[in-house]
């Protein structure tokens, strides 16, 4: 029995997906602390993105 080339993509689809989870779990697993820190700097940066854009109105 082979598998026709659309079945043989969906396996291939599904195993791409199975590693980018993995990878999505891996780095939220070791760098928790970094996440945290650019969340702050991203947040610091709008505040001061927005206090521009007030002075320019």
């Amino acid at each position: 029995m082979s598998i026709s080339q659309s079945e043989r993509f969906d396996l291939i689809d599904k195993n791409v997906l199975k590693l980018l989870k993995l990878e999505r779990f891996l780095i939220d697993r070791t760098s928790p602390s970094d996440r945290n820190a650019l969340s702050r700097r991203k947040q610091s940066s709008l505040r001061a993105s927005s206090r521009v854009l007030q002075r320019l109105r």
